[in-house]
């Protein structure tokens, strides 16, 4: 066996705080050194929190205030210990994730350091034992370690988020408004024994440099370790199919480190979900040395190219994806980390996939204050044709330009693109996540981001060297040389939160943006998963008017009551939406919810569809966001305990290829139908007035491929408020959507009703 996972092994925990660690000297490195503490039992991948509370040393982190009880463990030590067996006395250890700064000592003798969570570490070992070896891993207490870098003046976090600017560590893990300040870390993905191979393949990329239906041109670069001097002994062989489309490139190599071609007649193209078929090439590239394959890499392969034409400004401008040359308009969702305590990342972040596609998203995009997503997530968006736009791990902060860092960054980014650029799925890099615009948030007048090395330099350069084939954006949104000089800088993609009143108020409803990257609006969770992790959310409010600690600690605010609290607003927030759309507020825990379901469901309705509608000149929609990845009131449509919000069902109705939609302006309201299909569609649909009862439209409307265009309109009455049903045959299947007219200042029960007889009361966990 070449390979053995360790993660599965029985493991124990030792902790200690960090002052009796120094006091003391404690630094064991053999698991005798335990005997007689007290340890816990460690299922792995977790995190410090997940495992206190498994052993019964803490309540449970998720549950009413509890998270603020942690914050003492922040400065414990932390020992991971096991045994292994080998069955090779030279291997690497594989560390595909540690969180954070972490010491690995292999039969009492250190063997490595890990410094950042979003790499993996390979150590390689010798003189290993057929039994009994011994593996500890010594994680620092993360904000005692972040200590030890500087960080200038000039740069910038929020309140809470001051450790991360040092440490390669997820930003959100100290506290975030929609995850926890969870930062103790732990041994969080995968730790592999594998046989140690002196000659192999360290690289091996294989991508489209051009393409078209009639030919595609492959480049093979590889990278490889050879023992002889002389290397004619050694060939390359790369073979891939996909159907009837085979290729094969065999070459005797000049060099260990080059890149050769193949031509393919009529390739099989890479499209995403709606535009085209996943066509994937089964590609196996081998090593070979006197004849004998002594290396191997296997993945597949998706033939496309990408390109983003975009300007500047969002006057006049443009901001859109083309795959294979086609305009590919994108019903994207935002994707933060689906489990903060880790554990059950894998199982949690499978179910969400499946929920994009479910739901009619062909876009993710990997925030820039979470993870990367393990490889398999990845597998899924290629095969199930789901555009991956990427942020590098970088979030709401202006990071030092020291040496110190921009080393790390470079390390990391190098790391991160070798691992996912042979992915077809994923089309964009971006710098960071609000980067750009919080050069302007602690109001330092002259500050702007046009110069701001980390981004524009650093990045830029190890893309230049590893990646040239997808577009890169230094940051979401991006402040260029022009939008920076511009007097009225509304920039073409941008993340639209503003008031976050209102969702049809002028701020959302004359944004002449091009494509939204964020955009999103609260929703209850069920009562029923609000009663798993709160004591009393019948209660919104203390005495004093401010949220309850346990509303703070799920809304989420890091410190509390603390006087710097960032993100107290939100509770409040979410209540006002709901005041804001019904004419009274509803009684009881049940009809809050519902209410607060209805208002953001609403919500995301209108963003997605005011974005739809205007598709022939935008770029599309990345709505915020599809799962939570902790318990919380949030602008997530699938709560923790995967309870679907009444927005799940809007959003995939919005989404539907093509679909019919209203829009609400002097005095009528405009029916178009949206294609995103790639043929002609005729479609007959009607419209009725449900709270009328009565047909009011029968149409029949043929429109053309990939386009949006008004086929009727209704002259409305004077300040109507009016539930009208749309429902139409498509390709033999039944669709439905519906559009509430003067909705601010609406009936509860009227709505409710109107549901009811839509078929639409698709609540869960009431």
């Amino acid at each position: 066996m070449l390979k053995r996972e360790l993660t599965k092994k029985s493991w124990k925990l030792y902790i200690e705080q960090n002052e009796t660690v120094v006091d003391k000297g404690f630094s064991p490195d053999k698991i005798v050194d335990f005997s007689g503490k007290e340890c816990y039992d460690a299922e792995l991948p977790s995190c410090l929190e997940k495992i206190l509370f498994e052993n019964g040393a803490i309540e449970d982190p998720c549950y009413s205030d509890n998270v603020y009880s942690l914050r003492k463990y922040e400065s414990y030590h932390q020992w991971y210990f096991t045994t292994f067996d080998s069955d090779f006395g030279e291997a690497d250890i594989i560390f595909d994730g540690v969180d954070t700064v972490a010491d690995i000592i292999v039969n009492g003798k250190p063997v490595g350091r890990c410094e950042n969570m979003f790499i993996s570490h390979t150590f390689a070992l010798s003189g290993l034992k057929k039994k009994g070896n011994e593996l500890i891993v010594h994680i620092y207490p993360a904000c005692i370690a972040a200590r030890e870098a500087y960080i200038p003046a000039m740069s910038y976090a929020m309140a809470y988020e001051y450790p991360s600017l040092t440490m390669r560590k997820s930003a959100s893990s100290f506290g975030w408004d929609i995850l926890p300040r969870f930062v103790c870390g732990g041994i969080t993905r995968e730790v592999t024994l594998v046989k140690h191979i002196d000659e192999k393949f360290n690289e091996v990329y294989l991508y489209t440099a051009k393409c078209s239906e009639e030919a595609a041109r492959l480049n093979l670069y590889y990278n490889f370790t050879a023992k002889n001097d002389d290397i004619r002994d050694y060939k390359i062989v790369a073979e891939g199919q996909c159907g009837d489309s085979r290729f094969i490139i065999e070459k005797t190599p000049w060099f260990t480190q080059e890149t050769t071609f193949v031509n393919i007649e009529k390739p099989k193209l890479w499209f995403p979900h709606g535009y085209g078929k996943q066509n994937l090439y089964a590609v196996s590239v081998k090593l070979f040395k006197n004849g004998k394959a002594i290396d191997e890499r296997r993945f597949d392969l998706g033939i496309r190219t990408v390109d983003l034409q975009r300007t500047s400004l969002a006057a006049n401008g443009k901001f859109e994806f083309h795959v294979n040359g086609k305009k590919i308009f994108i019903l994207g969702t935002n994707w933060v980390p689906t489990d903060a305590l880790r554990k059950e990342e894998r199982e949690r972040t499978q179910k969400g996939l499946e929920y994009v596609t479910d739901v009619g998203c062909n876009c993710i995009r990997v925030w820039g204050g979470g993870v990367y997503e393990r490889d398999s997530f990845y597998e899924y968006c290629d095969k199930n044709g789901i555009l991956v736009w990427q942020d590098f791990m970088m979030g709401c902060a202006i990071y030092p330009e020291t040496e110190a860092f921009e080393k790390r960054i470079t390390q990391e980014v190098a790391f991160i693109v070798k691992r996912l650029r042979q992915h077809a799925s994923l089309i964009l890099w971006a710098g960071d996540n609000e980067g750009d615009i919080c050069h302007k948030w602690n109001e330092i007048i002259n500050r702007l981001p046009v110069d701001y090395s980390v981004t524009r330099e650093t990045v830029a350069k190890e893309l230049r060297q590893h990646d040239l084939l997808r577009p890169y954006l230094p940051s979401s949104p991006y402040v260029d040389d022009v939008a920076a000089k511009a007097d009225k800088c509304e920039l073409s993609e941008n993340h639209l939160w503003g008031p976050r009143d209102y969702f049809k108020g002028d701020f959302y409803k004359n944004t002449t943006v091009e494509f939204a990257s964020e955009i999103g609006y609260h929703g209850y969770p069920s009562p029923r998963s609000a009663k798993r992790f709160l004591k009393n959310p019948e209660r919104l409010f203390a005495d004093n008017g401010r949220p309850t600690t346990e509303y703070l600690a799920h809304g989420t605010s890091p410190g509390g009551y603390e006087a710097d609290n960032p993100f107290e607003y939100r509770t409040r927030l979410f209540f006002n939406q709901v005041r804001t759309l019904f004419k009274e507020m509803p009684e009881g825990l049940n009809n809050f919810a519902m209410a607060s379901q209805i208002s953001q469901a609403e919500a995301l309705k209108y963003f997605i569809e005011r974005f739809r509608i205007q598709r022939n000149n935008k770029g599309g929609i990345i709505w915020w966001n599809l799962l939570d990845g902790w318990p919380q009131i949030s602008d997530g449509i699938v709560d923790y305990y995967f309870d679907k919000k009444l927005a799940y069902r809007y959003v995939k109705r919005s989404q539907t290829p093509v679909c019919i939609l209203g829009d609400e302006s002097n005095g009528k309201l405009n029916v178009f139908v949206v294609n995103d299909e790639d043929k002609e569609n005729t479609v007959e649909f009607t419209v009725t007035d449900i709270y009328e009862n009565k047909v009011i439209l029968t149409c029949v409307a043929t429109i053309r491929a990939f386009y949006s265009e008004q086929v009727a309109e209704i002259e409305l009455e004077k300040e109507e408020k009016k539930f009208y049903l749309i429902e139409w045959t498509h390709d033999g299947k039944k669709y439905s959507n519906h559009f509430h007219t003067g909705i601010i200042d609406i009936s509860f029960e009227k709505y409710l009703q109107a549901l009811e007889k839509c078929g639409y009361n698709q609540f869960e966990g009431f």
